[in-house]
C-alpha cells in the first residue's frame, strides 16, 4: 500500500536574510510553488487578505489545505467557527486548534470545557 505524504509549508516559512525586505505575498507564493517541494500552504489567513490568498493559491496551485490558531475561551470562541468557516471556503481539510490553558476570566479550563469546545465545533 503506498502513501500520499503531502509537504505543506507555514505562510512566510520562506525567509530572506533579516536586512532584506520582506518579499510580497505574490513573490512568496511563486518561489514556494517553482520550488517545486510543497504541496500546499498552511495558513489561516486574516479576513481582510482572504481574496489575495485565495486567487495567489489558484494561481499558483498551492492550495491552502490546513490552517490553525491559538484560542482563549470566553474569549475568541467565535473565531474559531469564523477560522473553521474561513478555511472551508479555501479548501482547507484541517484546521490546527491549539487552546490556552485559561479561560478569559482566568480560571484554568477543565478538560470537560475543552472537549464542549470540540464538541461544539465539529
Amino acid at each position: 500500500m503506498s502513501i500520499d505524504l503531502k509537504i505543506g509549508i507555514a505562510n512566510r516559512g520562506v525567509l530572506h536574510h533579516n536586512n532584506e525586505q520582506p518579499v510580497s505575498l505574490e513573490d512568496w507564493f511563486k518561489e514556494v510553488s517553482q520550488s517545486n517541494v510543497f504541496d500546499y500552504i498552511d495558513k489561516t489567513p486574516p479576513n481582510e487578505d482572504f481574496n489575495e490568498y485565495k486567487r495567489l493559491a489558484e494561481k499558483y496551485k498551492m492550495p491552502i489545505l490546513c490552517g490553525g490558531w491559538f484560542y482563549q475561551l470566553g474569549k475568541d470562541d467565535d473565531l474559531i467557527l469564523e477560522n473553521l468557516k474561513t478555511g472551508s471556503s479555501l479548501g482547507s481539510k484541517y484546521h490546527n486548534v491549539q487552546i490556552f490553558l485559561h479561560h478569559a476570566d482566568g480560571h484554568e479550563l477543565t478538560d470537560q470545557e475543552i472537549a464542549n469546545t470540540y464538541l461544539k465545533v465539529s
